[in-house]
This record gives structure tokens, sequence and C-alpha cells, in this order.
């Protein structure tokens, strides 16, 4: 995880132009608000973790009793500290945490929902993976909810433009089960794809699935926003909140929305 950090430490600076303000991540994200409003509720107290630039815990506040907000990266912290400083909201906490901390830093059963969003536990491997769903499963409340967006093993859109490029070696990278390396500024770290399935096996018979939807269908991943147009990342938009109403856009998708409920 050292190197996660470190390259997220770099990429802080950064990530709010590179994603979050592009049309691709603006976009994106609007279908994850999309389903994750309808899970909310006032008196909730979530936990985010790889919560970034804080982006995600300014959306949650008015709508939630309390967010407490975790990135492995110090800097991604700061960045959210300068964000909050700027607004009014009271009930928003940033803390520096990585998985395996969680459990050490909070006491069991404190929260109704624990998020993460785009991708955050895709730099993990399955034995780390099971260690933060651990963690997570002893903060949560009876009932409690973990929320995930996970960058899943085929993306229709990824796929095509490799295809288009001729690049076939790249059509199916995401199906590698000894994860893809990935370097951010210089800094290389493996990242993993999570099918839906492997998810609820990692979960176990602990959690009941809820809510299965897909992010990005027609969307391109972010590193091909730049080929997009705001016009027409409009358009797919709103193609991609139609159909990620249907469970099985989640295995094309550059992410999926997969929500689960702890049952014991």
């Amino acid at each position: 995880m050292k190197n996660v950090e470190q390259a997220f430490d770099l990429y802080a600076t950064n990530y709010d132009e590179e994603f979050t303000s592009s049309f691709v991540g603006k976009a994106q994200r609007n279908v994850v608000y999309h389903n994750l409003n309808s899970t909310l509720d006032k008196e909730n107290a979530v936990l985010e973790v790889n919560c970034g630039t804080g982006e995600d815990a300014l959306w949650l506040s008015p709508k939630v009793n309390s967010v407490i907000a975790t990135d492995i990266s110090a800097s991604m912290i700061n960045t959210a500290k300068i964000k909050l400083q700027k607004t009014q909201l009271d009930n928003v906490k940033l803390e520096i945490s990585s998985y395996a901390d969680l459990s050490k830093k909070f006491l069991p059963n404190s929260f109704d929902v624990v998020f993460s969003n785009f991708g955050g536990l895709n730099c993990i491997d399955e034995h780390e993976f099971m260690q933060a769903i651990d963690a997570m499963t002893k903060l949560l409340k009876p009932k409690g909810k973990l929320v995930f967006v996970i960058m899943g093993r085929f993306c229709l859109v990824e796929s095509l433009y490799f295809l288009f490029k001729l690049n076939l070696k790249k059509i199916f990278r995401r199906l590698s089960r000894s994860g893809i390396s990935t370097t951010i500024n210089d800094i290389t770290f493996n990242t993993y794809y999570y099918s839906p399935k492997k998810i609820k096996q990692l979960t176990g018979a602990s959690f009941k699935m809820l809510r299965l939807r897909g992010v990005g269908i027609l969307l391109p991943p972010s590193y091909l926003s730049n080929k997009f147009s705001s016009k027409l990342t409009n358009i797919i938009y709103g193609v991609d909140l139609f159909l990620s109403r249907f469970s099985w856009s989640a295995y094309i998708s550059d992410h999926y929305y997969i929500e689960l409920e702890k049952t014991k």
C-alpha cells in the first residue's frame, strides 16, 4: 500500500482537474449519486473510505447526520480540508487512515453506511480486501450497508477503444487475476479488477446484495474523457442513467455500484 499512498499523495493536486471536474467525472459521479440518494437517511452516520479530495463527503453532508471521510493519502485529506474550510458544514470530519487501521480508529457498530467510491478498493488484492471487509463489518450497525463503486472486469467502451486501436492485448486486460500495473506520477502499483460475483464472495454470508447498477456503461473511462465533448457526454449520461437501472449493466461498465446489507 505504500506505493499507492505515495502515488495519490502526488496526484492530489491534479485529481480534481483531471477527473472530478471533467465531463466524464461529473457524469459518472451523478450516476452514483442518483443511486446513493435513495439509500441514505437523514439520521445516517456514514464512514467514507478512500475519500480522495472530499467531493463526495461534501455532497453527503446535508443528506445525513454525520460523515467521517478517510483516505490513506495525507495530501488528499489536506486538499479535502481546504474544500471543507470554504463551507459552513460542521458534520464532516476528515482523517488519514488505511483500510487496515479502520477498526483501530473507530468503535464497533458506529456506522449505518460505509461508502467507497470510484475504485479505491481496486487498489488492494483479495487478501487485503477481506481484511478491509472484516474491519468494515465490525464498524457497521446491524442492518448497516456497504456501498461500493468498483471497477469491473470488463468495460465495453474500453474494449471497443482498444479494438479500434488494434491493441488486442489490452481488450481483455481487466481479466488478469494477478492485477494490472498502474503508474501515476512515475510510481507504480497494481490495480485489481473485481466482478460483482467476487465482491459477493468476499463479503460472504454476513451480507446480502440489495442493488447492482452500472456506472459508465457507455460513458468512457476517465482517461478517454478528452475524446468526448460536453454535449456528447451529456447525451450519453442520459442514456447511462436509464440503462443503470438494469443489473446486467454492471457487467459491461467502467465501474459498478453495489449495495450490500449486513445480515448478522
